[in-house]
């Protein structure tokens, strides 16, 4: 897939958190700080003359990776509660988006049995990105007899290479069968299922509580 796809799927994922969340106003935010369901953090990038809910959406993103929030008495990564309540939260393609940006650089499988499945979640995909390479990847599946692997443009190339170390020199291809073992050997979270899309998935597995009905369709943002 094009690697915009990609931080499409970022900007997918921060945005159904805001709207999960209900942080849509100054006066929102303020209460979910003071809730204790977002830290004083979230605000951090606050300037004079910014927007309260772009300094959340920034904290959300988090591009160091170093922040935290305690959600349920427990600590997790920002960046791995934004995930998984997208996943929760999100409709099946917007949940599909998640899963990309949060495990495409480890890849992600479908088992040939869930293909027609995934066909039809690739055309719904395609539909929300307007990015054709979904539907030509949904029309190439529909025949397909053995598992498919998911990767972008930003990540290396599947199946990958082999390589000699010590002559510093590639050797070819690397089997296709042995490049989908690894894969599978990542972890369940690295196979989406038809029972698994909406499962956090990213340790310790927990989302942002939700705050605001109707996730689905995005509310009026004030500054």
């Amino acid at each position: 897939m094009p690697g915009s796809q990609r931080s499409l799927a970022a900007s997918t994922t921060i945005e159904i958190t805001v709207q999960a969340l209900g942080a849509t106003s100054p006066r929102r935010i303020f209460d979910l700080i003071q809730e204790g369901t977002l830290p004083p953090e979230a605000l951090a990038s606050l300037a004079i003359g910014d927007s309260h809910v772009d300094a959340v959406r920034a904290w959300l993103r988090d591009f160091l990776g170093m922040q935290e929030v305690t959600i349920d008495g427990e600590t997790t990564p920002v960046t791995h509660a934004v995930l998984n309540t997208a996943a929760v939260q999100g409709s099946d393609p917007e949940a599909f988006l998640a899963r990309l940006h949060g495990s495409v650089e480890s890849r992600i499988w479908v088992d040939s049995t869930d293909l027609p499945w995934f066909a039809a979640l690739l055309r719904n995909v395609a539909a929300l990105t307007e990015e054709d390479a979904w539907a030509n990847a949904a029309a190439a599946i529909v025949t397909a007899t053995s598992p498919v692997v998911i990767s972008t443009s930003q990540g290396e190339d599947f199946p990958g290479y082999l390589y000699d170390e010590d002559e510093e020199e590639e050797l070819g291809e690397r089997p296709w069968a042995d490049a989908l073992a690894q894969v599978q050997d990542g972890g369940w979270w690295t196979q989406i299922t038809p029972n698994n899309l909406h499962q956090p998935a990213y340790t310790p597995l927990l989302a942002f509580p939700l705050r605001s009905a109707g996730v689905g369709a995005i509310s009026p943002v004030e500054q």
